[in-house]
């Protein structure tokens, strides 16, 4: 307790505030540092390979949008809502795959300090309210409830920039439709989303319940029926597939040291029903897959 009286003598008011404002600066050059690392080192590696640019929907029109409005230089309230509202890692990513100036994109999370500030005052709240004085008392009895304001302050900030970045992404999509068109569209993509488009009609085609074979609709009947009686032995039969057991309960004494002995004699039933569906509709998969090269082979 004496060393804690100790740093708060040493602290004062002066004191504490620089180092929450340093605390601040160290999570505000960590959070460029990670962004800066995810859009070179991973965003942009990643965006030489089609697949992940066709998967991430590079030549939509939400992605356009997204990089007309990140792209812009400087700052503004869309691009920094966006940069600091939008899931870490992904936008990071998103910004490498695009191509994107990182100078520019860095410019932008700087406001990100808004949402770091608060949360190292909270941090600083928090452990000034967990000291006592000598009689047992809060030593400072409004800490806690700052750190609180602080904690609810931060919260609305962040999901408040991502509301005001949906806004403006759907602003942008309405109201700058010529802009986004005059994107340049990736035509690897563009050709990969043709073939896939392709294989997806062949493969509706070659599957349609008329026209598949007796057999293959055996198949498929089956992994329903196996899905359909595991899902139902489970639902109203759970006392008698599995042994009763709690998060809180030790695995030796419960089940003798072995997880197997979770289920019972209808609980293997129901996961080896389970299975068998799986293994059956990934048949199904694979079958309907060749059948559509072919079709597409001789449908050219």
């Amino acid at each position: 307790m004496r060393y804690k009286y100790i740093f708060v003598d040493s602290l004062s008011i002066p004191g504490w505030i620089c180092s929450v404002l340093f605390s601040t600066a160290v999570g505000t050059g960590l959070k460029l540092f990670s962004s800066a690392m995810q859009q070179k080192l991973i965003g942009e590696n990643l965006s030489h390979f089609v697949k992940i640019r066709q998967f991430v929907g590079i030549n939509s029109p939400l992605m356009k949008a997204m990089r007309l409005i990140v792209g812009q230089n400087g700052l503004n309230t869309a691009k920094v809502c966006i940069l600091i509202g939008g899931p870490d890692w992904p936008t990071s990513v998103l910004c490498g795959i695009m191509r994107l100036s990182v100078i520019q994109i860095m410019i932008g999370t700087l406001p990100i300090v808004i949402l770091i500030f608060p949360t190292c005052l909270m941090g600083a709240l928090i452990y000034l309210a967990s000291l006592d004085n000598e009689t047992g008392n809060p030593e400072i009895p409004w800490a806690g409830t700052a750190a609180t304001i602080c904690a609810s302050g931060t919260a609305v900030v962040q999901f408040g920039s991502m509301i005001v970045a949906a806004f403006y992404l759907e602003r942008t999509l309405e109201q700058c439709r010529d802009e986004i068109d005059a994107i340049e569209t990736d035509k690897e993509v563009r050709e990969a989303d043709e073939r896939d488009e392709r294989l997806k009609n062949c493969y509706a085609n070659v599957t349609q319940w008329r026209s598949i074979s007796f057999w293959t609709k055996a198949i498929l009947v089956c992994a329903v029926a196996c899905i359909t009686s595991s899902c139902y032995m489970v639902q109203f039969f759970s006392s008698s597939c599995f042994v009763e057991h709690e998060l809180t309960d030790s695995i030796y004494e419960n089940l003798n040291g072995n997880i197997a002995n979770l289920f019972l004699p209808l609980g293997w039933a129901a996961i080896g029903l389970f299975s068998a569906s799986i293994v059956l509709l990934q048949v199904f998969i694979n079958w309907g897959n060749v059948s559509r090269h072919v079709y597409c082979i001789f449908s050219v």
